[in-house]
């Protein structure tokens, strides 16, 4: 029998707030007062960062201080739009505002899936390095050279994964290749630093 994995899809409240923040200076009060509230939800979660909450308490602090901020919000975005008529529906922020009515529950997935981002940032930061890379691969002289860059693009994107430094864990490989060549599973970026540890505390035999 085949497994199947469910999938939900969760929006990213930043696509939602970067429509009404490019609209700032055209409507400063109305756009002023979504970034505001949406602004709240983030410090939420940052707090949930700061306390190191299980994904089930994350998504009850949410519920218990966003909910109620996300259903203000969602009734002032309706009364501006569709029955005071304030906003224009055509306008553009009146057209970031509908995008966000229209993907309202993709949207606040954080208060109902444990675990659900509240942005894509992550992925779109990885896929910015990937995309400058691409431009720049189209200097490479040799395919050799091609190969030895998407190498050392690898090694520093799992490097940045994991938390870290990209310089330091390539200047411990190259001070170590030996090491490295010899038991590579010791030298990932997420188990080097016990591997130096390791080194640094094996007596050097002095007489060989």
């Amino acid at each position: 029998a085949h497994s199947r994995t469910r999938v939900i899809e969760a929006n990213c409240i930043s696509h939602g707030r970067r429509g009404v923040f490019d609209q700032l200076e055209n409507f400063p009060v109305e756009a002023r007062h979504v970034l505001v509230q949406l602004a709240r939800i983030f410090a939420v979660d940052k707090e949930a960062r700061r306390e190191k909450l299980d994904p089930q308490q994350r998504m009850r602090l949410h519920q218990r201080k966003s909910g109620p901020i996300l259903g203000r919000l969602r009734q002032w975005i309706r009364f501006k739009v569709e029955r005071e008529k304030v906003i224009e529906p055509n306008s553009e922020l009146g057209k970031a505002l509908r995008y966000i009515l229209k993907h309202w529950v993709k949207l606040t997935r954080v208060l109902r899936v444990p675990g659900a981002p509240i942005t894509n940032n992550a992925c779109e930061r990885l896929l910015k390095t990937a995309i400058r890379y691409r431009k720049n691969s189209s200097f490479y002289k040799t395919l050799h050279g091609a190969q030895v860059g998407d190498l050392f693009m690898s090694l520093m994107q799992t490097a940045r994964l994991n938390g870290v430094d990209p310089l330091r864990y390539l200047t411990a490989l190259l001070d170590n290749l030996a090491a490295v060549a010899a038991s590579p599973d010791g030298w990932t970026p997420w188990a080097y630093e016990a591997t130096l540890a390791d080194l640094a505390s094996t007596p050097v035999d002095v007489a060989a």
